[in-house]
This record gives C-alpha cells, sequence and structure tokens, in this order.
C-alpha cells in the first residue's frame, strides 16, 4: 500500500446536544478533540490527518482551536450533514485514494488498532474494512474513496451517514467489505466514547491516573489501568450507544439502503 495516499479524516462538529460542545471539553487540561488528534497522529504509513468539520459559523472554534494548538494537522471545512461529500470532497482536495474514519467523540482512539485495520485492508483489495469485536471509541473504519463515490451515486445527500459503516453493511453486494477479527489483547468491554457526563467524568479519572502512574496514553497501558480500578470502569457503563436498539437498527439498514442500479 505504499503507493496508496492514505488520509486520516477525523469528523467532528460542535453540535452534539447530550454534552454540549464536548470536542471542547477538557480532559486534564487538554480538549478532548486535541487528544483524538494526538492519538490519530500515531497511526503509520499516513500521507495526512485531518480535522473534517462544517463551514457552518457554529463550528468556528473548533477551527480555530485546532489551528492554534495542533501541529501538522489540515483543517477542512465541509458539507455540515453529509460526511459522504465532505469526505469526497477532502480527498479530492488533497488527493487521497484511502481514507479512515475517525469520529471525533473518541480520545482515546488506538492507532495499534488503525494499523491493524489499514494494513488487512490492503491486503484483502477491500472497499471497506471494519473491526468484528473492539471496545467502543477505540476504532475507525477504513474506505476507498471509489466506494465513497458510489454511494454519492446512490445518495445526492447520504442523510444518515454520520452512521458511514450502515451504507455498506446495507449493499454488501456492492462492496468488498473486509471484517478483521482484532487480538484479543486489544478488545475489553469498556467504554471509551465521549457523550455524557459521565465519560468525561470517566477519562479525566482515568488520564489523571495515567499521569501518576508515568504511563503513556496508549490502549495497552489505558486496559492495563483500566482493568485494575473497577471503581473507574464504573463511572460510565451504563450508558448505551443509540445505534444498537434493534428498531434504530431496522430504520438505518431501510435508509441506507440502495434502492436502484446507478
Amino acid at each position: 500500500f505504499k503507493k496508496s495516499n492514505i488520509g486520516i479524516f477525523v469528523t467532528c462538529r460542535l453540535k452534539s446536544q447530550r454534552l454540549k460542545n464536548k470536542a471542547l471539553l477538557k480532559i486534564q487540561g487538554r480538549e478532548s478533540i486535541l487528544r483524538c488528534l494526538d492519538n490519530s497522529k500515531k497511526i503509520k504509513n499516513k500521507n495526512l490527518t485531518a480535522l473534517l468539520t462544517s463551514y457552518l459559523n457554529e463550528d468556528k472554534p473548533l477551527i480555530h482551536l485546532v489551528n492554534n494548538k495542533m501541529e501538522n494537522v489540515k483543517v477542512f471545512s465541509g458539507h455540515p450533514d453529509d460526511i459522504v461529500k465532505r469526505f469526497i470532497s477532502c480527498a479530492e482536495k488533497y488527493k487521497v485514494d484511502t481514507i479512515v474514519r475517525v469520529t471525533g467523540d473518541c480520545p482515546v482512539i488506538s492507532n495499534e488498532i488503525i494499523d491493524v485495520l489499514i494494513k488487512s485492508h490492503f491486503n484483502n483489495g477491500a472497499d471497506f474494512t471494519y473491526a468484528d469485536k473492539f471496545s467502543v471509541g477505540t476504532v475507525g473504519e477504513v474506505y476507498s474513496v471509489s466506494s465513497l463515490k458510489t454511494i454519492a451515486r446512490h445518495f445526492p445527500l447520504a442523510k444518515y451517514s454520520e452512521y458511514l459503516p450502515w451504507y455498506f453493511y446495507s449493499n454488501e453486494g456492492f462492496f468488498k467489505i473486509n471484517k478483521v477479527i482484532i487480538n484479543k489483547s486489544l478488545i475489553r468491554n469498556y467504554r471509551l466514547t465521549l457523550d455524557y457526563e459521565e465519560d468525561l467524568k470517566m477519562f479525566n479519572k482515568l488520564f489523571y491516573l495515567l499521569k501518576m502512574k508515568k504511563l503513556k496514553n496508549n490502549i495497552k497501558n489505558i486496559f492495563k489501568v483500566m482493568d485494575n480500578n473497577k471503581s473507574l470502569v464504573n463511572i460510565n457503563k451504563r450508558k448505551k450507544l443509540v445505534y444498537t436498539q434493534k428498531a434504530f437498527r431496522r430504520n438505518l439498514y431501510r435508509n441506507t439502503k440502495f434502492k436502484s442500479i446507478v
């Protein structure tokens, strides 16, 4: 995959309802989106790391923060709701042909796992690569830009692109989909995404403990700390993901399935 141009696209906006402006909230003194970008920059074999947000005024504070506090990260402002359009526009601007999607609410995104996904994506000549099992908040997915252009042809406005993998799950016959089994040492049943006050409290305590123990922020050290601190794990373990609900998943399938041959 040395001939490919790989872009790490971190999607983020300031429209969160449950935890207002969560990307700007600090975890042990550093904004959560910057922690996500810190880890995204560690991913190997990339040509570009970029924050992808919208062109709306409400997202300007995010652009300002990243421009002022992050080195070697591009900022791209695109379509507010259609992430497929946003991705394709940014990919064309920077001549990227393979995208790793990272969502900005994952301050401990695992570069170790994403390195495995990228390698498997190219070894299998895939359009879309994802991890089978993982800790919520630790993984992204890998996409060929050509496959996103296929989605754009079927959906001039991809209204559900916040849940981008569903455009692939719902249309398996159109794409080469690559499911990767991650090493068990990199998986736990922990919640490592930022949506609620409880998540913020957990992350602050986690990073405090990492600092006290002089441990680097990587997935193995995070699991080590959490394995030994059940009270830490319990802070947010009752919070559930919206897209795991059956009715929500049925709705996603219905609205992401191709209706015709384009």
